[in-house]
Formats: C-alpha cells, sequence, structure tokens
C-alpha cells in the first residue's frame, strides 16, 4: 500500500480575524443590579426530557471512581526514556504478532514495515507536541497505552480508523485513498492525530475500575449499567477532533458538529476566571470528573444535575446510543429506528434544554463580569451576538418550520436578555440598549471584529475571532435572536 502523506510539520490553528471596533460607551452592573439579572437567570428551568431514563442518582455514584495505578505494565520508552518512532515500531510489530495468535475476527496485519514506522512517528510526534503544551497529563499512563499498541487493518466496513479498548489502531484497508480525495492530502494524517488524541485520552489497561470496560477521559463505559449514561461518545468524540484542529490547524474531517457543540459550552463559560479556552477539549484527558463542574462552577447538586441532564441529553441525540432507541419504543411504542420523522423531532426538541442551560451558563457569567469590571458596549454586544450565533447553529431561529418548537426557548432567552438590558439601563437611564443592539454590526470591515475585549488574554480572544470567522464561512455571522 503506498503510505499517504503524514506531515508531522504541525502548524497550530491560524486566526485570520482581528479586533478593531471603535471605542464606545462603557457598561457596567452595581450589586443591586447584577442580583436582578440572577434572579430572572435563575428562573429559566430547562426541562430535559425522558430524565427518568438518565439515572442520574446512579451516574453520581459511577463517576467517583478511582482510576489510580500503582505500576504500569507497559512503557514505549526505550532504554534511554525517549520516546521514538523506531522503538515504537518494534513494539507495535510484536505486539501485532501476539494479538494476532489468536486470530480474532476482522483483523489483517499490517505487513508493510515502513507504513507502521511511518504511522508511529506521527503518532510520536503528536505525543511529544501534545507534552510539551500539557505536562501535567499523567504520560505515564499514554506511554502505557502506546507501549500496549497494536496498528491493524480492519476487513470490515470502517470509515477510515478507529482506537478500541483492547489498545488496536485499526485503519480501514479500503477507505484511505477515500478520505484523501474527499478531504484533501492531509485528511488522512488529521483522522490518525485524531486518533492518537483517543490514546492520550483513554484510561490504561493497568487501571482497576471494578466493572469499568473503558475509560475515555472523565466518560466510562461499564459492563453492569445498561444506560451507560456516563458514557459520552459526543464530548471525547468532539474533543478529540477540536484538539486535532488546534494541534494541526487543519479543517475537521469528521464531528464537526459535537466539535460546534462543544465550542458553545466553552463559549457559556469562556467568562470565567479560571477557564481557558481549550478547558473543554482538554477535560478528557484527565480521570476527575470534577474538573467538568469547576469549569461550569457548580456550587450545589442541583447545579451538578443540570450540568449532567445536559452532557446525557447532548449525547442521546448526538449519538443515538441503542439502549435508548430500545428504552424509548417501550415508553411510548415508537421505534426511532425506523421512524425518520419522529427522530428528527426528538433531536431537534433535545437540543432546547441543552440551549437553555448554556444560556443560563453564559448570562450567569457575562453577569458577573460586568459587575466586576466594567466593558466597552460593543465589546457586550460582541459576546452577545457571537452567542446568539452559536445557538442559532443548533436550532435555526429562521426556520418557519422549528418556530413552534423554538418558541418557549427564545421567550426564556429573551427574558435574559432583557433583564440585563434593564438591569444596564437602570445605571444610565440614557441608555437604549434594545435599539443600539439591533443597529449594532459585528463586523468593522472585512475579517475585523467590531470589538476590542483588550481585556481578555489572548488564547480567549483568539477562540471568539476563530469561531467568528467560522459563522462568517457558514454565512450566519452577525445572527441575532429575534
Amino acid at each position: 500500500m503506498e503510505i499517504p502523506p503524514l506531515d508531522a510539520d504541525f502548524t497550530g490553528r491560524q486566526v485570520s480575524y482581528t479586533f478593531a471596533g471603535q471605542p464606545s460607551q462603557a457598561v457596567s452592573l452595581s450589586a443591586d443590579g447584577a442580583a436582578a439579572v440572577m434572579e430572572i437567570v435563575a428562573a429559566q428551568q430547562p426541562e430535559y426530557p425522558d430524565m427518568d431514563l438518565y439515572e442520574l442518582e446512579e451516574v453520581k455514584k459511577r463517576l467517583d471512581f478511582d482510576a489510580s495505578v500503582q505500576t504500569h505494565r507497559f512503557s514505549a520508552l526505550d532504554s534511554a526514556g525517549d520516546l521514538k518512532p523506531e522503538h515504537l515500531s518494534t513494539l507495535v510489530k510484536a505486539n501485532n504478532e501476539k494479538f494476532l495468535e489468536d486470530k480474532p475476527f476482522g483483523y489483517t496485519d499490517v505487513e508493510d514495515e515502513d507504513y507502521i514506522l511511518a504511522l508511529c512517528g506521527l503518532i510520536v510526534a503528536t505525543v511529544k507536541a501534545m507534552k510539551a503544551q500539557y505536562p501535567q497529563i499523567d504520560w505515564q499512563r499514554v506511554y502505557c497505552n502506546l507501549g500496549n499498541l497494536k496498528i491493524l487493518y480492519d476487513d470490515g466496513m470502517l470509515s477510515y480508523a478507529q482506537v478500541n479498548e483492547k489498545l488496536v489502531l485499526a485503519i480501514s484497508k479500503y477507505n484511505t485513498s477515500i478520505v484523501l480525495n474527499m478531504k484533501g492530502e492531509d485528511a488522512f494524517r488529521n483522522v490518525l492525530v485524531h486518533e492518537t488524541m483517543h490514546l492520550i485520552q483513554i484510561g490504561c489497561t493497568c487501571e482497576n475500575i471494578e466493572n469499568g470496560q473503558r475509560r475515555c477521559g472523565i466518560c466510562v463505559y461499564w459492563e453492569d449499567f445498561t444506560p451507560n449514561t456516563t458514557d459520552w461518545g459526543w464530548f471525547f468524540e468532539g474533543a478529540a477532533e477540536r484538539n486535532m484542529c488546534n494541534l494541526t490547524g487543519g479543517q475537521a474531517t469528521s464531528y464537526q458538529y459535537k466539535m460546534d457543540y462543544l465550542c458553545s459550552f466553552t463559549m457559556s463559560v469562556l467568562l470565567r476566571g479560571d477557564v481557558q479556552a481549550d478547558t473543554m477539549e482538554t477535560l478528557c484527558f484527565y480521570d476527575d470528573p470534577q474538573l467538568l463542574f469547576d469549569a461550569f462552577g457548580c456550587e450545589t447538586p442541583a447545579e451538578q444535575e443540570e450540568l449532567l441532564c445536559a452532557m446525557i441529553c447532548m449525547n442521546l441525540f448526538q449519538m443515538q446510543p441503542e439502549w435508548f432507541m430500545l428504552a424509548y419504543e417501550e415508553k411510548y411504542g415508537i421505534d426511532l429506528r425506523q421512524d425518520e420523522q419522529a427522530l428528527n423531532e426528538f433531536c431537534y426538541r433535545s437540543k432546547i434544554p441543552v440551549c437553555t442551560t448554556l444560556a443560563r451558563e453564559f448570562y450567569e457569567n457575562l453577569t458577573a463580569s460586568l459587575q466586576e469590571t466594567p466593558m466597552q458596549r460593543n465589546d457586550l454586544f460582541f459576546l452577545l451576538n457571537l452567542f446568539e450565533g452559536h445557538l442559532n447553529q443548533h436550532l435555526d431561529y429562521g426556520s418557519a418550520e422549528k418556530a413552534q418548537i423554538n418558541a418557549p426557548f427564545l421567550e426564556s432567552y429573551r427574558a435574559m436578555r432583557s433583564a440585563l438590558f434593564d438591569a444596564l439601563e437602570a445605571e444610565d437611564p440614557d441608555l437604549d440598549l434594545d435599539g443600539l443592539y439591533t443597529a449594532y454590526e459585528i463586523q468593522a470591515g472585512e475579517k475585523t471584529l467590531n470589538a476590542d475585549l483588550s481585556w481578555l488574554p489572548r488564547e480567549k480572544r483568539d477562540f471568539l475571532a476563530e469561531r467568528a470567522a467560522w459563522q462568517d464561512s457558514l454565512m450566519e455571522l452577525g445572527v441575532k435572536v429575534p
């Protein structure tokens, strides 16, 4: 097989949009004004469908797992303690041979040693680049995964490549040329970088989580928990894709919708001082679910439960697990696997509470920021407009077909925005924020955004500029909640 391009010269994400807004009036909130806004935000409670199927109490117990390891059985480091493609390639070939002794169904050996070496070179380059950025990851666990790695052809209908809990990197024997032709010459490289992100995410085989079949960051699939509502495939797949894009500067080859939702989660918490622009996509490099609750500032059991509902609900409509399809049919007599219209309606309605939770979080953090530090009016409008554009990607405000479903959410959202504007106008009665926001243009020029945001760290400004560029590419930049 001809070795496809596997260039490991990673450029990182390139930001082409800049901030250059004209100076505008500063706005801020007093303690009383912030409290008034928060009261309205707290009243907008999401209604998650079929919560009786989530088993939230069991989820909370299951998330209290221990993934610690005393001694790792494997390591990809050589005798000098270095990670090198040649040594990893030798380990992989030995692992392949041993794994194939049992003649597992659906796998074929990769006999081309140069191909294995090229793949190992890309894996090593990816791991080293990520270690340089995130030294706090448990790299001994990652080296254990790599020391137990097998690279084999998949003989079935696998799309491109996949890592499983047996530490097999399965590569499609037939579809490599397809992804190259469809997605560009770096596409297969990006697929493999995505799969390497999974090797950094997943728990090693030395972990002893009782009845835990697979751990991918803070997400666990259990052998004895039928709903497995702690296994959020949308999250770790979206995170792996986002990390691939961040590292390579490439475009998503798959999981674009999952990545967009991940960015909406980021947007909702971005103004928190202890949250970084890459917090959401890096959570699955660790094994502590508390990190998720901390990112959203969850201080009460009710706040934790709302966030868990959002994570679970996202997984149901994004991944559509088999257990849920069966449970839904038993509950309602509707087989979502056979009724496309019912499935589409279920998926769309499930977006509403998720977007409500994200909007509540966004307004809580925006309100706290306005109370802490004044910001220019155009900065406020930019943040609102960009966030509303995110929500529009999920809900499509302009669709007449979805207007009735959207109506309760839009009413709830407007209540929060109106509460914020009313509180700000109470501080300065001369303001007409509704009129000013309606007239606000998010772009000051081509690839120039109408805001300053110099008070935000560069990484957060870059995130916002990148998301604006993405919305602009979809011709949705500047869409507001009507």
